[in-house]
């Protein structure tokens, strides 16, 4: 029943006698005895399933070079049990950042029947190519990305749960964003219309680009373009310093023409020297039936392989604040009819 513990019991039962019991019977000088026995019995807990199984698995990329690892655990156990220690396992190219272990809250914690753990860890490319075996979904599980849990119940016995965790799809991605990466590449360089400007006075940006796509080389020519010559961009900034405004996403063609230049407008939110200035991303178009007025976040985190982009921005903008304001009070008249 619910809350109540699944045991298994074993008995073993060992006879023996002295070593040189044989050899003294066979003189007729000790008579015959029985055989001293010895019984063990132990008890330990069982499950109809592993006490820790896998609901979530996901990595992201939030930096250069760094990712954050999200494991969601369910617990299956009848009565409660405490979380002795826990480490991961991580296959090239990622490895545990210094700091990288989040979860200093989870020792000695109760876990009981229901609940849900949630692990993060920091990690980071160490620069060792992907494995081959990472591109396959079925690879064996030592050569996956291990989560290791040590369970310990009231008595004080532990349990060691190995947990596979499934991320081929994060590993995909990055191979075929690193494909991409050293077979195309742009350079984009922003420029301001005005070097200065007060909060909340609009300035018009343009960002120049000049795409570098190694194409596969073909007889035919291509009568309309393909995947390979449409690029999704993005114009991402953080809105402490710029407001921005107008085409900030869509998709571009290299079909005919490799350098482009995209207009938009930026709000200075705050006063003083602003030296971070909007930054574009680029990627391949997959046709995956992408909107271009669909949330940033959204196209960031979709799996299609970006470009290397080397940008290049002006020194600073120098953001005035308001020195004075005028404005004009007029009576209102209400009329009670």
């Amino acid at each position: 029943s619910k809350g109540t513990v699944q045991t298994m019991k074993a008995k073993v039962m060992t006879s023996y006698r002295h070593g040189l019991y044989d050899e003294e019977i066979k003189k007729g000088e000790e008579p015959e005895s029985a055989a001293m026995s010895t019984l063990l019995e132990a008890m330990v807990t069982t499950l109809d399933r592993p006490a820790l199984t896998v609901d979530e698995a996901h990595a992201f990329t939030y930096a250069k070079d760094a990712i954050m690892l999200s494991v969601s655990l369910h617990c299956n156990t009848p009565v409660p049990f405490f979380i002795k220690e826990w480490n991961i396992e991580l296959p090239p190219p990622l490895s545990l950042a210094e700091d990288g272990d989040l979860n200093h809250g989870m020792f000695e914690h109760a876990v009981a029947e229901g609940e849900e753990l949630f692990f993060g860890f920091k990690c980071e490319r160490n620069g060792k190519p992907i494995p081959d075996y990472m591109a396959e979904e079925d690879s064996d599980d030592e050569e996956k990305t291990i989560l290791h849990v040590v369970l310990k119940d009231e008595f004080g016995k532990t349990f060691r749960q190995v947990l596979p965790l499934d991320l081929y799809n994060f590993f995909d991605q990055l191979r075929r964003e690193d494909e991409f990466a050293s077979s195309s590449s742009a350079k984009a360089e922003l420029r301001c219309s005005h070097n200065e400007g007060i909060v909340g006075e609009p300035v018009t940006f343009t960002y120049d680009l000049s795409f570098n796509i190694k194409r596969k080389k073909s007889r035919w020519p291509k009568p309309t373009a393909s995947n390979s010559d449409l690029f999704r961009y993005s114009i991402l900034c953080d809105e402490t310093d710029w407001i921005l405004g107008g085409k900030v996403r869509g998709v571009i063609d290299c079909s005919s023409n490799d350098s482009f230049s995209l207009t938009f407008v930026g709000i200075p939110s705050r006063s003083g020297i602003l030296k971070r200035f909007p930054e574009i991303s680029i990627m391949q178009h997959m046709d995956n039936g992408f909107n271009e007025n669909q949330d940033s976040a959204t196209s960031i985190m979709s799996a299609n392989p970006h470009m290397t982009v080397q940008s290049r921005y002006p020194a600073a903008f120098k953001s005035l604040s308001y020195t004075h304001h005028m404005a004009l009070a007029v009576p209102s008249m209400i009329e009670i009819g």
